[in-house]
């Protein structure tokens, strides 16, 4: 009877150990959710351009411009180019920008949270950037985004440029950063100005935003990540999907950035993940 005891005793231990032991390898792996910040994508065509994702505290935002008649104009594309005067770079997000900057006395939050412009210059890279230039130094826009005297300014990042991040960078501003693509030849101090590197969801995976990413396509990902922190900068994918499960595949991706249209949304969840965590 004691010897049936003994075993009765041995296998409910073993079954309690397998049992912990399975438990444990469920457990879901413990996300980094203060290693990502949220990135305004897109952010003029959203109902309330600028002030939705600054009133949020959103890290990053973007706007595309178009160079038409020496201004900047806030536009997308989509069959056809339409401009609106009232819509330039200056009035939608520089003198706003301006207005807080001075507000707060020379930081862009009162909070002294960082932020990134990100400005995509859709056509004319050249010609645009070298615009764009002209305006903040010649406006009274400078102080605003001269990183190398204030590490509290805007850290102005311009995109789609790939010719000058590789060839002419000697061209702008040390105080001008740029977004990159992947596997773009760079000298070691031109990979000190590049602040992103961006690729569409869709070279590296098909996932829908349900359900489990293949592996294979996490690890692709996983892989692009780790050559952008190699040299320093961030990565972000662009066109991705969109809401709080592909949010949190982004934080389980490891990548450096949540590429949303919805900025104030994707905040708030960020904040709630943090202060849950």
């Amino acid at each position: 009877m004691e010897k049936r005891h003994s075993n009765i005793v041995k296998l409910l231990f073993a079954a309690f150990v397998a049992s912990s032991f399975i438990l444990t390898g469920c457990k879901s792996e413990k996300l980094n959710y203060d290693a990502i910040e949220v990135h305004s994508h897109n952010d003029y065509v959203q109902a309330n351009p600028f002030w939705g994702a600054f009133n949020a505290g959103t890290p990053s935002i973007e706007a595309d411009v178009y160079l038409v008649d020496g201004d900047l104009y806030v536009a997308h594309r989509k069959k056809e180019l339409i401009i609106d005067p009232e819509h330039t770079l200056r009035s939608m997000y520089l003198e706003p920008l301006k207005k807080e900057w001075d507000k707060n006395g020379g930081k862009p939050y009162a909070d002294g949270g960082p932020l990134w412009l990100m400005v995509d210059m859709k056509r004319d890279q050249h010609a645009s950037l070298s615009r764009l230039v002209e305006i903040i130094e010649t406006e009274g826009y400078l102080p605003m985004f001269d990183v190398t005297s204030n590490p509290s300014a805007v850290k102005l990042v311009v995109t789609n440029l790939p010719d000058i991040i590789e060839n002419h960078q000697e061209d702008f501003p040390e105080w001008v950063y740029y977004d990159g693509i992947p596997n773009m030849t760079l000298t070691e101090k031109g990979a000190t100005k590049v602040a992103m590197i961006s690729e569409k969801a869709s070279v590296y995976t098909s996932w829908s935003g349900e359900g489990e990413m293949a592996p294979e396509e996490q690890q692709a990902i996983k892989a692009a990540i780790e050559d952008a922190h190699k040299i320093g900068t961030t990565f972000r994918l662009w066109d991705f999907p969109d809401g709080p499960e592909a949010w949190e595949m982004s934080v389980k991706l490891g990548l450096d950035w949540i590429n949303t249209d919805k900025p104030a949304e994707a905040v708030a969840w960020l904040k709630a993940k943090r202060e849950n965590k």
